[in-house]
């Protein structure tokens, strides 16, 4: 057993690929069967799947349409297995990293409405729209007021201090975006 905490800020597992292929595989495997269990049983193969069975039993190894069949399936199988080892991004991020053993995380979302929160203490801020990714902050801020250039710094500063104040693990940028609304 080690003493070592485990790692707060884990990356989430690929469920939806893993889904999508176990479901697939589901659906394949029960068609498989009962074709293969109702030719076993009757000595004939369903009725449903007589003409699709003399089709695939005529067709030759060679054929374009199995050559293309198997590229596409070896292409599908790749793709399920890159999604599968490719973690998905951390819903969390670590905050006010020290030496003290541990960890300390904020999720994206609150990381976004903190910065939101500072951001709407700017005087000239009408309406702010944060959003976190994993090395930056998009902010979207309306204003009324005509001159946007100061307004933009200013938003920047108040951003920039809240993300210090916070002190990430991973930098995390501010890129702010001021548009006039009437």
């Amino acid at each position: 057993m080690s003493n070592t905490p485990r790692s707060l800020t884990r990356r989430p597992s690929r469920t939806v690929p893993a889904t999508l292929t176990a479901l697939a595989a589901l659906a394949l495997g029960a068609t498989g069967t009962w074709l293969v269990g109702t030719r076993l049983l009757t000595g004939s193969w369903p009725q449903q799947a007589r003409t699709a069975v003399s089709h695939l039993a005529a067709t030759q190894l060679g054929s374009l349409t199995v050559l293309t069949l198997g590229c596409l399936l070896v292409l599908l199988g790749l793709l399920a297995l890159w999604l599968a080892l490719w973690p998905g991004r951390s819903r969390n991020v670590e905050v006010l990293a020290d030496d003290v053993p541990g960890q300390t995380v904020i999720s994206r979302k609150d990381l976004a409405g903190l910065v939101r929160h500072r951001v709407e203490q700017v005087d000239g801020v009408d309406s702010v729209s944060v959003r976190a990714t994993g090395s930056r902050a998009d902010i979207r801020v309306g204003s009324v007021i005509g001159d946007v250039g100061p307004l933009r710094q200013d938003v920047q500063a108040a951003a920039q201090e809240a993300l210090t104040r916070l002190n990430p693990t991973s930098a995390v940028r501010a890129r702010v975006r001021v548009r006039h609304t009437s």
